[in-house]
């Protein structure tokens, strides 16, 4: 698995709203691993929910995924380790090279249905979740293309860009400067999300 450095370069388009884009990851078989990880934990995923505090709720006309939230400190899931250890190098490369402290991540686990589940646009740092600072998220999936749908619209500062969720391929980008949508899927679709958190005292 290779290692991740951010360059002067990699800052200045964060900083600017811009994605970075990573692509074999985890490599063939290290992606095969992940993908029989995450279905294994299938059973435990829930109807994603909206809102914030107590009045959340179950809106599929907003987003209709299926997701597992895993908390700091919880075991790793099996087969998902060598992600895992990435998301914490990673996480050491965006304090290091953005000069910003981080109280490190928070991972979910998503699933689309192939019925055309989907996720309206939005941040991942809207008011209840202002704490989030990077998201970086993970495709395990081999030979997915375009006509199975499900892809990561991003609206960067660059102008809208479309993304392929498959193919061992890693999306970082500010959680609170980047909207971004999943359109339809016509094939499941796994994602694993990690959110990089600001410390306590960052705001």
């Amino acid at each position: 698995m290779p290692g991740f450095a951010l360059s002067p370069e990699h800052v200045q388009a964060l900083a600017q709203g811009d994605a970075l884009f990573v692509d074999r990851l985890l490599g063939e078989q290290g992606a095969r691993v992940c993908l029989e990880g995450l279905r294994a934990l299938a059973p435990r995923l829930v109807p994603a929910r909206i809102g914030r505090g107590g009045m959340t709720r179950v809106d599929p006309t907003i987003r209709s995924d299926r997701v597992l939230l895993l908390h700091p400190g919880e075991p790793v899931p099996s087969g998902l380790e060598r992600l895992f250890a990435w998301y914490a190098l990673l996480g050491r490369a965006l304090s290091a090279g953005t000069g910003e402290p981080l109280a490190g991540f928070e991972v979910q686990v998503s699933c689309y249905g192939a019925d055309g589940a989907h996720y309206t646009r939005h941040t991942d740092a809207e008011a209840s979740r202002r704490w989030r600072r990077y998201s970086a998220l993970y495709y395990p999936e081999a030979s997915r293309r375009v006509e199975h749908g499900g892809a990561l619209r991003l609206y960067t500062a660059s102008g809208p860009r479309e993304v392929i969720p498959g193919n061992d391929r890693a999306v970082v980008f500010r959680a609170d400067e980047v909207p971004h949508e999943v359109l339809p899927a016509r094939r499941e679709r796994w994602a694993v999300t990690a959110w990089y958190l600001a410390t306590a005292d960052a705001d």
